[in-house]
């Protein structure tokens, strides 16, 4: 099974783009802390459908989300022809946790 969860804050607003094929496609980025030792990593994010509409509509830099989806591994060329590979979340499902009207976290700082 291949299933990830992740509570963090959002590193910038999300972006909506379109695929090759013309699905909309919602990205963002969470950064997750690692308490007080301030280690972060940073999970690239992608929402499809209502979820993506929702998080594009909704979401802004330094909101708090629960993100669970599944990760994925994109393999390209770049334009010398050097391989690339990308970890990416595909997500699933979103809770936006930061509450209505309270100011957004900066996501550089511990939780």
């Amino acid at each position: 099974m291949n299933r990830i969860h992740i509570i963090g804050n959002l590193t910038r607003s999300p972006e909506e783009r379109e695929t090759k094929n013309g699905e909309k496609v919602v990205d963002f980025t969470v950064a997750e802390n690692h308490g007080a030792n301030r280690a972060v990593t940073y999970f690239e994010c992608g929402a499809f459908g209502k979820t993506g509409e929702a998080c594009y509509k909704y979401l802004r830099k330094g909101d708090k989300v629960y993100v669970e989806g599944t990760l994925d591994l994109n393999v390209y060329k770049t334009m010398t022809g050097a391989a690339g590979a990308v970890l990416k979340v595909s997500v699933r499902a979103v809770e936006f946790l930061t509450p209505k009207g309270e100011k957004s976290q900066d996501p550089d700082e511990p939780f």
